[in-house]
C-alpha cells in the first residue's frame, strides 16, 4: 500500500511572510499543531507548535545547541508576567525566523510504501511532507500521525 492512502491532500498552510499571531489563528480555526510554511506549491518549512513552545522556554534551558528538555522548571514561580511578555514578542516574529526549515524536513512520494511512511512518523515523530517526486519541493500532500491512523483503520477494515 502507498503513502498516498495516509496523505492528507486539502493542505492548510501558511506564508513564510505571516507572524506567528497570524499562524496561532489557524492552529486554533482549524483544530491543528502544524502547518506547511509555503511559496506558491512549493514547501519552505513546517511550523509546530513546539516551535513556539520552545521559544517561550527560559534561556537556560533553551540552549544553542537544542532544548535541554530534562532541566526541571518545577523551581520557577511567578513568572506569568516575564512569559507573558515574552510571547507578545513572539506573536509578532515571522515564521520563516523559527519554522523547521525544507532541509530539515522528512520526504516520501505518494508511491512510497506506507510502511516507510510509518517508519519515518515514529522515528521523527513529524509530519511527513508528500511531494511528487524525489528530489522536488512541490507539495502534494501532507501525512500525519492522524492520517495514518485512519489509513491503518482502514487497512484493518480491509483484511475482515
Amino acid at each position: 500500500m502507498p503513502c498516498s492512502k495516509a496523505m492528507v491532500t486539502k493542505i492548510i498552510s501558511v506564508r513564510a511572510d505571516q507572524t506567528i499571531e497570524d499562524v496561532l489563528k489557524v492552529f486554533n480555526k482549524h483544530g491543528i499543531r502544524g502547518v506547511p510554511v509555503m511559496e506558491g506549491e512549493n514547501i519552505l518549512g513546517v511550523f509546530h507548535l513546539r516551535n513556539l513552545l520552545q521559544n517561550l522556554l527560559p534561556v537556560n534551558v533553551n540552549v544553542e545547541h537544542g532544548v535541554n528538555l530534562d532541566m526541571r522548571l518545577d523551581y520557577l514561580v511567578d513568572i506569568e508576567p516575564e512569559v507573558a511578555q515574552r510571547l507578545r514578542k513572539l506573536l509578532k516574529i515571522k515564521v520563516r525566523d523559527v519554522m523547521e526549515p525544507e532541509a530539515d524536513l522528512r520526504f516520501v512520494t505518494p508511491e512510497t510504501p506506507l510502511w516507510e511512511g510509518v517508519r519515518l512518523l515514529v522515528k521523527y515523530d513529524t509530519p511527513l511532507a508528500v511531494v511528487e517526486e524525489k528530489h522536488s519541493t512541490k507539495l502534494s500532500g501532507i501525512i500525519t500521525s492522524q492520517s495514518m491512523v485512519k489509513a491503518l483503520l482502514d487497512i484493518a477494515a480491509e483484511k475482515k
